[in-house]
């Protein structure tokens, strides 16, 4: 079926398009999660505008793919804005609660994950999206 062209949108659907991109990256970072546990690092940010991945450790291209997907998601949706509104700044972090072990005890694990976006306007607005993981899974 159909139904035409669709209506440009307003920016009041970059929340919601924030929110989706953070469940994006939730829902497939087990190997960020990974990498968070393994180099100890607590948030890594993704550029999703360049794809800059920092800390560098995560930017190799399993995480690039999954970071590109998540733009595609970006430009697929902003595209969408009435204009003149637009997307300038787009910024993803994905905050890792690593809970070291206890003294003669083994292993250690991921807490609870925070996957938030970042969308500037053109006006300087900001609009976020998160996505909160009780657990995330580690996978290599």
């Amino acid at each position: 079926m159909d139904f035409g062209p669709s209506r440009p949108l307003g920016r009041r659907y970059l929340k919601s398009f924030a929110g989706g991109i953070a469940d994006k990256l939730s829902a497939s970072a087990e190997h960020y999660a990974y990498l968070a546990w393994e180099h100890r690092v607590q948030r890594v940010t993704i550029d999703l505008l360049s794809l800059t991945i920092d800390p560098p450790e995560f930017d190799i291209p399993r995480n690039r793919n999954l970071a590109w997907m998540c733009q595609e998601s970006l430009l697929s949706s902003v595209h969408q804005l009435f204009p003149p509104a637009k997307v300038v700044k787009a910024a993803l972090t994905a905050d890792f609660d690593i809970v070291l072990p206890w003294p003669d005890s083994p292993g250690g694990h991921l807490g609870p994950s925070v996957f938030t976006v970042i969308m500037t306007d053109e006006r300087g607005k900001e609009w976020r999206g998160e996505n909160r993981r009780k657990d995330t899974l580690m996978s290599a």
